[in-house]
């Protein structure tokens, strides 16, 4: 019998084996079970357990009520062990979180009684993460000083480190993130690479450097986890990273790519059952499809969510709650809007959760300068600053300055409109490091993403596409998919012709009011303000300088300027350079270094930028200028 091995909460590192979901060896080891009795059927239903438990293999579930009354019956103390650690985890996955907490408890009562630490500190860590996705942090923190004592004892590397890390999550899970990376700063340097919760830990501290305003820094570190755990062929914990992967690409705009990552982790989970995790999936689709303006299917994505939610997901039923809150908002129904923020707030206190308080408050905020609330705004706004500072939300810092702005330039009151501008200059240039490479940047992120081209080629679908024994009955299913699927592309791309004509219509029905308006404000705030300088603007921020939508600024550049944003803002950066270039200024100033104060990240993208706009590298085209008279 295979001893007992610690699982971290939300990268559980077990190698997947997918030929086994309807292969041959499944069906041997159901006859094999059937076959025996009493404590040989026993052991046999506790070692399928343990093989499938990690594919959500539903007939290891439903083996679990005869597994525990053989349990019962059963004196074979480490049989009896593994059994409620893999029924326990089995449990889980399929969201029965009360029947885990039972099969952990018996098992933990069962290790001690036995008097092995190591036991016990796998059954201390499973119970622990159990509170804590159940919204019980400082019960959870106290299991996580009992491991940590019992390891010590023990001197259990691994299960220090783990209960170390999961101490850093519970903080996470409530918003405190500057708390989770003062412990990662404790002890991660020393934590060495042989030991497993230790990568783990990395995953979790990029989570906590992307919250707190380093995506680049956080992509960095979890594309070195994932091709990691891609060499070692560990499957699930590869799609772990991923979805944090996915999660941060979404965070900073890059919605493309993040639903593909998204998509393929789902794909993962669905296969390999886990309920946690599809939850979680489901509620991130539903909000990249809000922040795409694409309701329809942001309401499917969280009606996935919502209804797979039991009291044992307090913390993501929040999110949920706030996401439907937003898609009201969209549509226009502020007071269904206002009703799906007040629950969400009402349940972030109850959680103490830090991080869902603000948003919340800054949501209700949005509300408020819609409605023209300017009392019950700045309210909402004493609430959530001293959350934001003592936290350090950086994100959520730039939004509440964002909505001041707003407020201001909708109160025409200039002169506090321009502070808070510059107050928001000042706050992203200190984001960025002094070398300018960790910054909040989409197009550093993108040139992480073309390095790691094993992304590409591996993703988590590696994972999934592994051999399938088939009978004929599979082989009839197949034909009879692939045909189904063939039309069903044919008659696809005949409606999408039709679509993507009606759409292009649609957006070519931006007034020509609005088109002047964004035209003019345009002009005037890149001549006044320069605000292509900042090497982090996005379409978001531009559109809400200038007053108007980031669809309506995307569309008015597509459609009337016939370029796309990042295309117009290297133009503009270009002809800057163009014009600094001889001046004294920067006459002490190399080629890059002017390029890096005129709004650019880096000498490539530069040079490829400059190379698209002129047809020539900077040099070449400097040196022909000047040799013409």
């Amino acid at each position: 019998m295979k001893s007992i091995f610690p699982i971290f909460f939300f990268i559980f590192l077990f190698t997947c084996n997918g030929e086994l979901t309807f292969g041959q060896s499944i069906k041997s080891d159901l006859d094999r079970i059937r076959n025996s009795n009493g404590h040989e059927k026993f052991k046999n239903i506790t070692e399928f357990i343990d093989s499938h438990f990690q594919n959500g293999n539903e007939k290891a579930f439903n083996l679990l009520e005869e597994g525990n009354r053989l349990a019962l019956q059963s004196r074979d103390t480490l049989t009896n062990l593994d059994y409620y650690f893999y029924s326990g985890l089995t449990y889980r996955f399929h969201g029965d979180l009360n029947a885990a907490w039972s099969a952990y408890a018996e098992g933990l009562s069962q290790a001690k009684h036995y008097g092995d630490t190591v036991l016990i500190v796998n059954f201390l860590n499973q119970s622990s993460k159990i509170l804590t996705t159940k919204g019980e942090f400082d019960r959870a923190r106290e299991y996580d000083s009992l491991t940590l004592t019992y390891a010590k004892e023990s001197n259990d590397l691994n299960g220090t480190y783990l209960a170390k890390n999961h101490v850093a999550i519970t903080y996470m899970m409530q918003g405190q993130y500057l708390q989770a990376l003062k412990i990662y700063d404790s002890y991660l340097d020393q934590c060495p690479d042989s030991v497993l919760s230790c990568w783990a830990a990395k995953g979790q501290q990029a989570v906590a450097l992307n919250r707190t305003g380093k995506p680049a820094l956080a992509i960095e570190k979890l594309l070195v986890i994932s091709k990691h755990y891609s060499d070692e062929g560990n499957a699930m914990s590869k799609a772990y990273t991923d979805h944090h992967i996915a999660f941060i690409l979404d965070g900073i705009g890059l919605h493309g790519e993040a639903l593909d990552y998204y998509l393929g982790v789902r794909k993962y989970f669905r296969k390999h059952y886990n309920k946690e995790q599809l939850i979680h999936l489901n509620k991130n689709i539903g909000v990249l499809f809000l922040e795409l303006g694409i309701l329809d299917s942001a309401i499917v994505y969280l009606a996935k969510c919502q209804n797979s939610i039991d009291q044992n997901y307090k913390d993501v039923y929040s999110e949920v709650v706030s996401a439907l809150g937003r898609v009201r908002e969209e549509q226009g129904n502020y007071k269904e809007a206002s009703d799906y923020y007040h629950q969400a707030l009402m349940l972030n206190k109850k959680l103490e959760d830090k991080l869902g308080l603000v948003e919340n408050y800054l949501n209700l905020a949005s509300l408020d300068l819609k409605n023209g609330f300017v009392d019950s705004l700045f309210q909402r706004m004493r609430h959530a600053t001293p959350l934001i500072d003592s936290n350090g939300l950086v994100q959520e810092k730039l939004r509440a300055l964002i909505l001041y702005n707003s407020l201001f330039e909708k109160q025409q009151q200039t002169s506090k409109a321009d502070s808070i501008y510059q107050i928001l200059e000042l706050l992203k240039q200190e984001l960025l490091p002094d070398d300018k490479k960790k910054s909040i940047d989409r197009a550093l992120i993108l040139e992480k993403l073309n390095e790691s081209e094993f992304l590409n080629k591996s993703k988590i679908q590696s994972a999934v596409n592994q051999p399938i024994y088939l009978d004929k009955k599979w082989v009839i299913f197949g034909l009879i998919t692939v045909t189904t699927i063939v039309l069903s592309v044919l008659i696809l791309f005949q409606f999408n012709g039709r679509s993507k004509k009606e759409t292009s219509e649609r957006l070519s029905r931006l007034t020509e009011e609005e088109s002047d308006r964004i035209e003019n404000k345009l002009a005037s705030v890149i001549q006044e303000n320069k605000p292509f300088l900042n090497p982090n603007l996005s379409l978001t921020e531009l559109a809400k300088i200038i007053n108007t939508t980031d669809k309506n600024l995307s569309h008015f550049l597509n459609h009337h300027l016939e370029m796309s944003f990042y295309d117009y803002l290297n133009k503009l950066r270009i002809d800057e350079f163009l014009c600094q270039i001889n001046g004294e200024e920067y006459k002490n100033y190399s080629l890059i270094g002017v390029a890096l104060e005129c709004g650019f990240k880096s000498k490539s993208s530069f040079y490829r930028a400059f190379k698209k706009e002129k047809s020539k590298s900077p040099k070449e085209f400097l040196d022909s200028k000047n040799t013409n008279p």
